[in-house]
């Protein structure tokens, strides 16, 4: 059975560089990615990797 759990929600204000530590090895995750600010949202761009 796939389960499907968030691990982490990242934020930068400045610079769009992000490091996650500490994932569970052997697994793999979809990371979503969107820009948000006063005007709104862009359109989401979904990562996988393993």
């Amino acid at each position: 059975m796939k389960r499907e759990q968030l691990l982490a929600n990242i934020s930068s204000n400045e610079n769009p560089n992000f490091i996650v530590r500490g994932l569970p090895t052997g697994s793999s995750f979809i990371v979503v990615i969107y820009a948000s600010n006063s005007r709104g949202r862009s359109t989401s761009v979904a990562l996988t990797a393993s």
